[in-house]
Protein backbone atom coordinates (compact mmCIF):
# COMPACT_ATOMS: atom_id res chain seq x y z
CA UNK A 1 0.00 0.00 0.00
CA UNK A 2 1.39 3.38 -1.03
CA UNK A 3 1.66 5.80 1.95
CA UNK A 4 0.10 9.26 1.81
CA UNK A 5 1.92 12.41 2.89
CA UNK A 6 -0.01 12.43 6.15
CA UNK A 7 1.20 11.68 9.64
CA UNK A 8 -0.30 9.48 12.35
CA UNK A 9 0.20 10.54 15.97
CA UNK A 10 -0.28 8.10 18.83
CA UNK A 11 -1.69 10.19 21.67
CA UNK A 12 -2.78 7.53 24.13
CA UNK A 13 -2.90 9.87 27.17
CA UNK A 14 -5.15 12.81 26.20
CA UNK A 15 -6.73 15.30 28.55
CA UNK A 16 -9.13 18.23 28.50
CA UNK A 17 -6.88 21.23 29.11
CA UNK A 18 -7.83 24.22 31.29
CA UNK A 19 -5.41 27.15 31.43
CA UNK A 20 -5.94 29.78 34.12
CA UNK A 21 -4.13 33.11 34.16
CA UNK A 22 -3.59 34.18 37.77
CA UNK A 23 -1.99 37.12 39.55
CA UNK A 24 0.26 36.15 42.51
CA UNK A 25 -1.29 32.81 43.48
CA UNK A 26 -1.98 32.76 47.23
CA UNK A 27 -2.17 29.17 48.50
CA UNK A 28 -4.86 28.62 51.12
CA UNK A 29 -6.96 31.51 49.80
CA UNK A 30 -9.61 31.98 47.10
CA UNK A 31 -7.81 32.90 43.85
CA UNK A 32 -9.85 34.36 41.00
CA UNK A 33 -8.50 33.82 37.51
CA UNK A 34 -8.12 36.73 35.08
CA UNK A 35 -8.68 34.47 32.07
CA UNK A 36 -9.57 30.86 31.24
CA UNK A 37 -8.65 28.93 28.09
CA UNK A 38 -10.17 25.56 27.24
CA UNK A 39 -8.24 23.25 24.94
CA UNK A 40 -6.78 19.80 24.42
CA UNK A 41 -3.77 18.40 26.28
CA UNK A 42 -1.59 15.33 25.97
CA UNK A 43 1.77 14.83 24.24
CA UNK A 44 0.33 13.34 21.06
CA UNK A 45 -2.49 15.84 20.90
CA UNK A 46 -0.03 18.73 21.28
CA UNK A 47 2.15 17.33 18.50
CA UNK A 48 -0.89 16.96 16.24
CA UNK A 49 -1.99 20.57 16.81
CA UNK A 50 1.50 21.82 16.00
CA UNK A 51 1.61 19.74 12.83
CA UNK A 52 -1.77 21.18 11.79
CA UNK A 53 -0.44 24.71 12.30
CA UNK A 54 2.29 23.99 9.77
CA UNK A 55 -0.12 22.24 7.40
CA UNK A 56 -2.45 25.24 7.33
CA UNK A 57 0.29 27.85 6.98
CA UNK A 58 2.55 26.30 4.31
CA UNK A 59 1.47 25.90 0.70
CA UNK A 60 3.47 22.67 0.35
CA UNK A 61 1.78 21.15 3.41
CA UNK A 62 -1.83 22.05 2.68
CA UNK A 63 -4.32 19.20 2.44
CA UNK A 64 -1.90 16.91 4.31
CA UNK A 65 -3.60 14.67 6.84
CA UNK A 66 -2.86 14.87 10.56
CA UNK A 67 -4.51 12.00 12.42
CA UNK A 68 -4.35 11.23 16.14
CA UNK A 69 -5.05 7.79 17.62
CA UNK A 70 -6.52 8.00 21.12
CA UNK A 71 -8.83 6.71 23.82
CA UNK A 72 -11.65 9.12 24.74
CA UNK A 73 -14.55 8.80 27.16
CA UNK A 74 -17.26 10.79 28.89
CA UNK A 75 -18.14 14.44 28.41
CA UNK A 76 -14.47 15.42 28.57
CA UNK A 77 -13.68 13.06 25.71
CA UNK A 78 -16.52 14.48 23.63
CA UNK A 79 -15.24 18.02 24.19
CA UNK A 80 -11.77 16.96 23.08
CA UNK A 81 -13.10 15.44 19.89
CA UNK A 82 -15.09 18.57 19.06
CA UNK A 83 -12.07 20.80 19.65
CA UNK A 84 -9.92 18.58 17.43
CA UNK A 85 -12.46 18.75 14.63
CA UNK A 86 -12.27 22.54 14.80
CA UNK A 87 -8.48 22.28 14.36
CA UNK A 88 -8.83 20.03 11.32
CA UNK A 89 -7.34 17.03 13.12
CA UNK A 90 -8.65 13.64 12.02
CA UNK A 91 -8.88 10.85 14.57
CA UNK A 92 -8.87 7.14 15.19
CA UNK A 93 -10.73 6.95 18.49
CA UNK A 94 -11.90 4.12 20.71
CA UNK A 95 -14.28 4.78 23.59
CA UNK A 96 -12.89 4.29 27.07
CA UNK A 97 -13.28 5.55 30.63
CA UNK A 98 -13.80 9.23 31.41
CA UNK A 99 -10.91 11.20 29.91
CA UNK A 100 -8.79 13.03 32.48
CA UNK A 101 -8.41 16.81 32.82
CA UNK A 102 -5.35 19.09 33.09
CA UNK A 103 -5.28 22.40 34.96
CA UNK A 104 -2.40 24.71 34.01
CA UNK A 105 -1.81 27.67 36.31
CA UNK A 106 -0.01 30.57 34.65
CA UNK A 107 0.82 32.80 37.61
CA UNK A 108 2.10 36.29 36.80
CA UNK A 109 3.72 38.41 39.52
CA UNK A 110 1.61 41.15 41.04
CA UNK A 111 3.98 43.90 39.82
CA UNK A 112 3.48 43.09 36.11
CA UNK A 113 0.94 45.56 34.75
CA UNK A 114 -0.56 43.57 31.91
CA UNK A 115 0.69 40.00 32.33
CA UNK A 116 2.02 39.51 28.82
CA UNK A 117 4.39 41.30 26.49
CA UNK A 118 4.77 44.63 28.29
CA UNK A 119 6.59 46.97 25.92
CA UNK A 120 9.63 48.94 27.07
CA UNK A 121 10.40 52.55 26.09
CA UNK A 122 12.64 51.48 23.22
CA UNK A 123 9.87 49.33 21.71
CA UNK A 124 11.37 46.01 22.83
CA UNK A 125 9.63 43.45 25.03
CA UNK A 126 11.51 42.93 28.30
CA UNK A 127 10.62 39.74 30.12
CA UNK A 128 12.00 40.53 33.54
CA UNK A 129 8.63 41.76 34.81
CA UNK A 130 6.31 39.45 32.90
CA UNK A 131 7.52 35.84 32.83
CA UNK A 132 5.18 33.77 35.02
CA UNK A 133 5.52 30.70 37.18
CA UNK A 134 3.74 27.83 35.41
CA UNK A 135 2.36 24.76 37.21
CA UNK A 136 0.18 21.89 36.05
CA UNK A 137 -2.33 19.74 37.92
CA UNK A 138 -3.58 16.46 36.43
CA UNK A 139 -6.61 14.47 37.53
CA UNK A 140 -6.33 10.67 37.94
CA UNK A 141 -7.11 8.49 34.93
CA UNK A 142 -8.73 5.07 34.76
CA UNK A 143 -6.90 2.10 33.17
CA UNK A 144 -7.75 1.27 29.57
CA UNK A 145 -9.74 -1.95 29.22
CA UNK A 146 -8.14 -4.86 27.39
CA UNK A 147 -10.93 -4.81 24.79
CA UNK A 148 -10.44 -1.08 24.11
CA UNK A 149 -6.66 -1.47 23.87
CA UNK A 150 -6.96 -4.36 21.40
CA UNK A 151 -9.52 -2.48 19.30
CA UNK A 152 -7.44 0.68 18.97
CA UNK A 153 -4.25 -1.26 18.27
CA UNK A 154 -6.01 -3.20 15.52
CA UNK A 155 -7.17 0.05 13.91
CA UNK A 156 -3.73 1.66 14.21
CA UNK A 157 -1.93 -1.34 12.67
CA UNK A 158 -4.40 -1.37 9.77
CA UNK A 159 -4.01 2.37 9.14
CA UNK A 160 -0.24 2.71 9.74
CA UNK A 161 0.91 1.73 6.20
CA UNK A 162 -1.09 4.62 4.72
CA UNK A 163 0.96 7.32 6.51
CA UNK A 164 4.29 8.89 5.63
CA UNK A 165 5.17 9.42 9.28
CA UNK A 166 4.19 7.93 12.64
CA UNK A 167 4.79 9.64 16.00
CA UNK A 168 4.88 7.58 19.20
CA UNK A 169 4.31 10.23 21.84
CA UNK A 170 4.77 9.79 25.57
CA UNK A 171 4.13 6.93 27.94
CA UNK A 172 1.34 4.51 27.16
CA UNK A 173 -1.55 4.40 29.68
CA UNK A 174 -2.29 1.73 32.26
CA UNK A 175 -3.98 -1.20 30.55
CA UNK A 176 -1.67 -1.04 27.54
CA UNK A 177 1.97 -2.05 27.16
CA UNK A 178 5.05 -1.22 25.11
CA UNK A 179 3.74 -3.71 22.54
CA UNK A 180 1.28 -1.04 21.37
CA UNK A 181 4.17 1.16 20.18
CA UNK A 182 6.19 -1.77 18.88
CA UNK A 183 3.34 -3.11 16.76
CA UNK A 184 2.45 0.34 15.42
CA UNK A 185 6.06 1.02 14.41
CA UNK A 186 6.41 -2.42 12.84
CA UNK A 187 3.32 -1.77 10.67
CA UNK A 188 4.79 1.33 8.97
CA UNK A 189 5.23 1.53 5.20
CA UNK A 190 8.71 0.74 3.86
CA UNK A 191 9.69 4.37 3.26
CA UNK A 192 7.78 5.85 6.21
CA UNK A 193 9.48 7.53 9.18
CA UNK A 194 8.79 6.66 12.82
CA UNK A 195 9.61 9.11 15.62
CA UNK A 196 9.63 8.10 19.28
CA UNK A 197 9.28 10.72 22.02
CA UNK A 198 9.25 8.75 25.27
CA UNK A 199 11.78 7.97 28.00
CA UNK A 200 9.94 5.84 30.57
CA UNK A 201 9.69 3.06 31.62
CA UNK A 202 13.41 2.82 30.83
CA UNK A 203 13.62 -0.89 29.99
CA UNK A 204 10.52 -0.73 27.80
CA UNK A 205 11.87 2.25 25.87
CA UNK A 206 15.20 0.45 25.40
CA UNK A 207 13.32 -2.55 24.03
CA UNK A 208 11.33 -0.38 21.59
CA UNK A 209 14.51 1.25 20.30
CA UNK A 210 16.31 -2.08 19.99
CA UNK A 211 13.41 -3.59 18.03
CA UNK A 212 14.68 -1.66 15.01
CA UNK A 213 11.62 0.23 13.73
CA UNK A 214 12.28 3.72 15.16
CA UNK A 215 14.02 6.13 12.75
CA UNK A 216 14.16 9.29 14.91
CA UNK A 217 14.46 9.30 18.68
CA UNK A 218 13.52 12.70 20.08
CA UNK A 219 14.43 13.13 23.74
CA UNK A 220 15.77 15.73 26.15
CA UNK A 221 19.30 15.72 27.55
CA UNK A 222 18.36 14.54 31.03
CA UNK A 223 16.22 11.71 29.65
CA UNK A 224 18.87 10.32 27.27
CA UNK A 225 21.50 10.48 30.01
CA UNK A 226 19.27 8.56 32.43
CA UNK A 227 18.21 6.12 29.72
CA UNK A 228 21.85 5.25 29.03
CA UNK A 229 22.70 4.85 32.72
CA UNK A 230 24.21 8.27 33.46
CA UNK A 231 22.81 10.01 36.53
CA UNK A 232 21.69 13.47 35.44
CA UNK A 233 19.32 16.18 36.61
CA UNK A 234 17.40 18.66 34.47
CA UNK A 235 19.73 21.23 32.87
CA UNK A 236 22.94 19.70 34.26
CA UNK A 237 24.18 17.71 31.24
CA UNK A 238 27.29 19.20 29.64
CA UNK A 239 27.82 19.24 25.87
CA UNK A 240 30.65 16.74 26.27
CA UNK A 241 28.37 14.40 28.19
CA UNK A 242 25.58 14.74 25.62
CA UNK A 243 27.98 13.88 22.79
CA UNK A 244 29.31 10.87 24.68
CA UNK A 245 25.85 9.56 25.52
CA UNK A 246 24.62 10.12 21.95
CA UNK A 247 27.53 8.12 20.53
CA UNK A 248 26.76 5.21 22.83
CA UNK A 249 23.04 5.39 22.02
CA UNK A 250 23.61 5.27 18.26
CA UNK A 251 26.02 2.37 18.73
CA UNK A 252 23.43 0.46 20.76
CA UNK A 253 20.34 1.30 18.70
CA UNK A 254 21.60 0.37 15.26
CA UNK A 255 18.36 1.16 13.41
CA UNK A 256 17.94 4.70 14.78
CA UNK A 257 19.03 7.09 12.03
CA UNK A 258 18.71 10.37 13.94
CA UNK A 259 18.91 11.31 17.61
CA UNK A 260 17.28 14.68 18.34
CA UNK A 261 18.25 16.01 21.78
CA UNK A 262 16.77 19.16 23.33
CA UNK A 263 17.80 20.81 26.58
CA UNK A 264 15.37 23.62 27.33
CA UNK A 265 16.81 27.02 26.46
CA UNK A 266 20.31 25.58 26.10
CA UNK A 267 21.73 24.25 22.84
CA UNK A 268 19.98 21.36 21.10
CA UNK A 269 21.66 18.67 19.02
CA UNK A 270 20.86 16.40 16.08
CA UNK A 271 23.11 13.35 15.72
CA UNK A 272 22.72 11.60 12.36
CA UNK A 273 24.32 8.53 10.85
CA UNK A 274 26.54 9.27 7.86
CA UNK A 275 28.00 6.35 5.90
CA UNK A 276 30.92 8.48 4.72
CA UNK A 277 31.67 10.55 7.82
CA UNK A 278 30.53 8.38 10.71
CA UNK A 279 28.20 10.39 12.93
CA UNK A 280 27.24 13.90 11.89
CA UNK A 281 26.34 16.33 14.65
CA UNK A 282 24.45 19.59 14.22
CA UNK A 283 24.28 21.99 17.16
CA UNK A 284 21.40 24.48 17.36
CA UNK A 285 21.75 27.59 19.53
CA UNK A 286 18.41 29.11 20.48
CA UNK A 287 17.58 32.66 21.59
CA UNK A 288 17.69 32.83 25.40
CA UNK A 289 14.48 32.27 27.40
CA UNK A 290 14.22 33.76 30.90
CA UNK A 291 12.17 32.00 33.60
CA UNK A 292 11.17 33.28 37.02
CA UNK A 293 12.24 30.96 39.85
CA UNK A 294 9.21 30.08 41.99
CA UNK A 295 11.35 29.99 45.15
CA UNK A 296 13.48 33.13 44.83
CA UNK A 297 11.61 35.23 42.28
CA UNK A 298 14.86 35.60 40.31
CA UNK A 299 15.16 35.02 36.60
CA UNK A 300 17.13 31.99 35.45
CA UNK A 301 19.29 32.35 32.34
CA UNK A 302 21.84 30.09 30.69
CA UNK A 303 24.73 29.90 33.17
CA UNK A 304 27.34 30.98 30.60
CA UNK A 305 25.52 34.23 29.75
CA UNK A 306 26.98 37.54 30.81
CA UNK A 307 24.36 39.96 32.06
CA UNK A 308 24.59 42.40 29.14
CA UNK A 309 24.74 39.59 26.55
CA UNK A 310 21.75 37.92 28.16
CA UNK A 311 19.66 41.10 28.15
CA UNK A 312 20.45 41.72 24.49
CA UNK A 313 19.46 38.19 23.54
CA UNK A 314 16.25 38.30 25.61
CA UNK A 315 15.02 41.53 24.11
CA UNK A 316 15.49 40.22 20.58
CA UNK A 317 14.54 36.62 21.31
CA UNK A 318 11.94 34.66 23.24
CA UNK A 319 9.83 35.98 26.10
CA UNK A 320 8.88 32.88 28.09
CA UNK A 321 5.22 32.60 29.09
CA UNK A 322 4.10 28.94 29.10
CA UNK A 323 6.60 26.16 28.29
CA UNK A 324 4.21 23.23 28.76
CA UNK A 325 3.91 21.29 25.51
CA UNK A 326 6.93 22.95 23.87
CA UNK A 327 8.78 19.65 23.46
CA UNK A 328 5.71 18.04 21.91
CA UNK A 329 5.50 20.99 19.54
CA UNK A 330 9.10 20.36 18.47
CA UNK A 331 8.27 16.74 17.65
CA UNK A 332 5.08 17.58 15.76
CA UNK A 333 6.58 20.26 13.53
CA UNK A 334 9.82 18.33 13.00
CA UNK A 335 7.87 15.39 11.60
CA UNK A 336 5.30 17.47 9.73
CA UNK A 337 7.93 19.59 7.98
CA UNK A 338 9.86 16.44 7.03
CA UNK A 339 6.91 14.33 5.90
CA UNK A 340 5.01 17.17 4.19
CA UNK A 341 8.04 18.22 2.13
CA UNK A 342 8.45 21.63 3.80
CA UNK A 343 11.97 20.84 5.04
CA UNK A 344 14.69 19.70 2.65
CA UNK A 345 16.17 17.23 5.15
CA UNK A 346 16.09 16.19 8.80
CA UNK A 347 18.53 18.93 9.80
CA UNK A 348 16.17 21.61 8.49
CA UNK A 349 13.18 19.76 9.96
CA UNK A 350 14.86 19.96 13.37
CA UNK A 351 15.32 23.69 12.82
CA UNK A 352 11.60 24.06 12.05
CA UNK A 353 10.75 22.03 15.14
CA UNK A 354 12.95 24.05 17.49
CA UNK A 355 11.58 27.33 16.12
CA UNK A 356 8.03 26.04 16.67
CA UNK A 357 8.82 24.97 20.23
CA UNK A 358 10.33 28.40 20.97
CA UNK A 359 7.28 30.12 19.48
CA UNK A 360 5.00 27.98 21.63
CA UNK A 361 6.90 29.14 24.75
CA UNK A 362 5.90 32.71 23.85
CA UNK A 363 2.23 31.70 23.94
CA UNK A 364 0.13 31.53 27.08
CA UNK A 365 -2.12 28.94 25.48
CA UNK A 366 -2.17 25.18 25.16
CA UNK A 367 0.63 23.00 23.84
CA UNK A 368 0.95 22.87 20.06
CA UNK A 369 -0.61 26.31 19.58
CA UNK A 370 1.78 28.90 18.16
CA UNK A 371 2.01 31.88 15.85
CA UNK A 372 3.45 30.84 12.48
CA UNK A 373 5.08 34.21 11.75
CA UNK A 374 6.75 34.18 15.15
CA UNK A 375 8.00 30.67 14.41
CA UNK A 376 9.54 31.74 11.11
CA UNK A 377 11.22 34.74 12.76
CA UNK A 378 12.72 32.49 15.42
CA UNK A 379 13.82 29.99 12.78
CA UNK A 380 16.00 32.74 11.31
CA UNK A 381 17.41 33.54 14.76
CA UNK A 382 18.54 29.98 15.55
CA UNK A 383 22.17 29.23 14.70
CA UNK A 384 22.91 25.76 13.29
CA UNK A 385 26.53 24.55 13.32
CA UNK A 386 27.53 21.23 11.81
CA UNK A 387 30.42 19.09 13.06
CA UNK A 388 31.53 15.53 12.45
CA UNK A 389 32.23 13.09 15.26
CA UNK A 390 33.30 9.47 15.20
Amino acid sequence: MEPSHGILVLGLNPGLQHILRLRSLDLGQVNRAEAHTLGVGGKGQNAAKAACTLALACEKARRRRVTVAQFLGGYTGEQIRQLQEQEGIEDITVAGAMTREFMTLVDFPQDSTDGINRVDEDGSTPCFATSPTVSELITPSEPVSMAAAEELLSKVVAAAPTFRGILLMGTWPSGTTRDFYMEAAKAKANDAVVLLDAAKPVQDVLDILEAGNVDIYKVNAMEICNLMGYGCKEGEASEEQIREVAAKALLRFSAVKHLAITDGAKASFLFSRDSRQGTRCTRYDLPAVPWRCARTGDFNLHSSCTQSWARKRILSGVCGVNPIGAGDTVAGVLMASLCFGVANDVEEAMLFGLAAGSAKVKSEGEGGKLDFETMMGLKAAITATRATSQ
